[in-house]
Parts: structure tokens; sequence; C-alpha cells
């Protein structure tokens, strides 16, 4: 809620703090995980970190953005009546792009040079947000879930962990840290809650299967491609 307050009184999703206050939401959970475990005087345990069955990378890497894609394209466009699309990614009349200065691709480009830098973008976009999708799976998978899966059961206990997961990025939607270009915020504020919760039903079976929180980290990160 703070790191949501703090984005919506700096500009929301144009808060030049955007990047440092989404990397601090997505640390903050491991560091009160360990506070929680310091107060109860709980072990913080491995949390999986021993644990990376190479079986399951291909799955953590493609499940979620292969799925991802088959529903959010339907959906929006049954929502909408069109795939919200944004300018730049269409060539002028010579055939060159023109991407926003913020990307650092240049300021005219031809195709495959746009293609490169983007799969540049998204492979080092998937590391960073790999390694600060580590905070989150190490508060939430890691500590939050094994309890809650000890009190109520596997299934339960994951579903109830992504429920509140999900709840938990409402004020990062709300104060426009979660933001999606040519979406209404109305419906952002819809598919946003819904996505948070599949995607960890997803990464709470996940980490259940193979308890790995790497594995769980990654397919956290792949959500970005």
């Amino acid at each position: 809620i703070c790191v949501g307050f703090a984005a919506a009184m700096t500009g929301g999703s144009q808060s030049p703090m955007i990047v440092p206050l989404g990397l601090t939401a997505m640390l903050s959970p491991a560091f009160v995980a360990w506070v929680a475990a310091k107060i109860r005087r709980d072990p913080f345990g491995t949390f999986g970190v021993k644990s990376f069955p190479l079986v399951y990378l291909p799955v953590a890497l493609l499940a979620v953005p292969v799925v991802q894609h088959a529903v959010d394209i339907p959906v929006m466009f049954l929502s909408f009546g069109y795939l919200p699309w944004v300018p730049w990614l269409s060539p002028d009349s010579t055939g060159l792009f023109h991407p926003p200065p913020e990307m650092h691709l240049g300021q005219a480009i031809r195709a495959p040079g746009l293609t490169r830098g983007l799969a540049l973008k998204a492979v080092l976009g998937l590391l960073i947000v790999c390694l600060f999708g580590l905070g989150e799976e190490v508060g939430w998978r890691g500590y939050m879930q094994r309890r809650v899966v000890r009190q109520h059961g596997i299934a339960e206990g994951v579903a109830l962990t992504a429920a509140i997961w999900a709840a938990w990025h409402l004020p990062y939607s709300i104060s426009g840290l979660h933001h999606i270009a040519e979406v209404p915020f109305s419906a952002l504020l819809v598919i946003m809650p819904a996505g948070q919760f599949g995607l960890g039903l997803f990464l709470g079976w996940l980490y259940q299967r193979t308890n790995s929180i790497w594995l769980a980290a990654i397919a956290h990160g792949a959500e970005q491609l």
C-alpha cells in the first residue's frame, strides 16, 4: 500500500520513480517474510533453494506466456472489439519504425533491427524480472504458501495464497504502478486481479510440484515475455 501510494503521489504510471518503486514492491515480500520469521522465531527454512529439476524448466519458461497470450488476446478483442496496439509498432510509408526515446531502440529502424532490439530487451527483462521476482516468490510461495498449505491442504492452500497475492497487487493497479497502455482503468481493475490469481495458482502448483523457489521465480519472470 505504501509503495502504491508513493507511485500515485509522484505521477502514477508517469512517475519518474516507477522503476525503483516497482522493484521495491517486488523485493518487499522477502523482507516482510524475514521480519515475520524473526518475530515468530520461526526458522526461515531453505524454501526450495536446493531444488532445481531441469525437466520443469521449459514449463517455467513457456507455460505462462503461452497461456497468457492465448487468454488475453481473445478477452481483449471480445471486451473492446479490437486489439490494443501501440502505434509505433506499425511502420511508416518507407518501412521504418519509430520507437519512443525511452525504448532506446533508435529513432528510425527497420524490421530486422526492431526484432533484434526487442528480443534483447525481452531476454534482459526476463533476467531482471526473475531476479526481483525471486523476492516475491521467497515471501509468497517460499514462506507464506508453505504455512497455509500445512493448515488447509495443498489445493486450498495454493488457492488462498493466490487470492491474497492477487489482492496484494490491487493498490499497484489503482495507483498506476501496474499500467497497460490502451487498456481502460476500469478494465484493468478486473483484468489484473483475475490474471494475477491465475498466475498465482500456476506458481503455487509449480512450487508445490518442484519445491524449487528458482523455478517459481523464472516462471514469474516469464510473465513479461
